[in-house]
């Protein structure tokens, strides 16, 4: 599954490019998840279509309006 460009646009709108990526490297440091083994029987998740790292209270609610959308 991929995330479609103008999602991903909408986003990095709200955060700037330094602040949202879809490296695969990046991707796969968030699927590990602690003690996820004992509650799924893995410790990995899905991989994120993508990462957004937000500096602001309005840029996290700008994030859910836009995922909302």
């Amino acid at each position: 599954m991929t995330m479609e460009a103008a999602a991903y646009q909408a986003l990095e709108d709200i955060v700037g490019p330094e602040h949202i990526t879809r490296e695969p490297v990046v991707l796969d440091t968030y699927c590990y998840i602690w003690a996820n083994e004992v509650l799924v029987g893995d410790k990995f998740s899905a991989r994120p279509l993508a990462v957004v790292m937000p500096e602001s209270t309005e840029q996290v609610q700008a994030i859910m309006r836009a995922c909302n959308r």
